[in-house]
Parts: C-alpha cells; structure tokens; sequence
C-alpha cells in the first residue's frame, strides 16, 4: 500500500488530480457532492464537516485518490476553479459538436 508520504504516489497523484480538472471531469452535483468522471470509471466525492469521501476503490483501500485530490484543488484554489470552468466549458462545445454531427460523445 503507497503511502501519502512517498513522493512518487504522491507525485502521480496530484498529476492525475490536475488531468481530472484539465479535462473538465468534475462536475459539481450540489454544495457537498460532486461528480468525477475519472479514468477508470465514474465516481462520486462527497465533502462533510471535516470529512471528504470518494466511492472509488482507491479511496476505499487507501484512504485518498485523485478524485478527492483534485476536488480539493477545486474548493481550495481559485486558480483550479478557473481552470476546471474553463475545461467544462470546452467539454460540453466539443460534446455539442458531436451531437449536432449525429455522434454521441463517450464521456
């Protein structure tokens, strides 16, 4: 099991949390919930008082994930906020595009 403290886990981590925000997989469901398309499959992060959870099976067994990674970067930094806007921005024009050619967008 990697630990939070080895920095290569924690290295790719943060490289998959800021691809998850690049590409505008987030999408924020209500205050407290949000939903993350990642790369091995579609999960949901949930913030608390005090606590953060994804239903991924990395978060499961470890403990943390990009997923919970990159909705940190999200609510703490502005910059990502932007960012991520911006991502989602293109997502849905290039999904757009697809539909009005007949195609459906696979994610």
């Amino acid at each position: 099991m990697p630990r939070i403290a080895d920095k290569q886990f924690t290295e790719r981590l943060f490289a998959k949390a800021e691809k998850l925000i690049e590409e505008g997989r987030i999408s924020q469901v209500s205050e407290y919930l949000f939903y993350v398309i990642g790369f091995h499959g579609k999960y949901f992060v949930a913030v608390t008082e005090g606590n953060i959870r994804c239903n991924c099976a990395g978060f499961q067994r470890r403990g943390v994930c990009s997923h919970v990674t990159a909705v940190l970067l999200y609510l703490l930094r502005e910059d990502y906020k932007e960012k991520l806007s911006e991502a989602l921005r293109k997502r849905i024009k290039q999904n757009l595009e697809l539909i009005r050619r007949g195609e459906i967008p696979s994610s």
